[in-house]
């Protein structure tokens, strides 16, 4: 009896350490994910700023 109880309980922690790993990578992935996303907008910004500024000196040279 003691030993099924323990069999259970050690299935029950294993099954809560994989939910709990899985569930800690899927909030890293969305984090990195979400750091990326911005990263890209910041870096998009950056080349229409660059283009912007170009398109403007080349309306003063007209």
């Amino acid at each position: 009896m003691l030993l099924i109880l323990q069999a259970i309980i050690i299935e029950i922690l294993r099954f809560i350490t994989v939910v709990g790993v899985f569930f800690t990578w899927m909030w890293i992935a969305a984090f990195l994910k979400m750091k990326v996303e911005r990263g890209i907008k910041w870096i998009g910004n950056q080349i229409r700023k660059r283009r912007n500024v170009n398109s403007v000196h080349k309306k003063r040279q007209k």
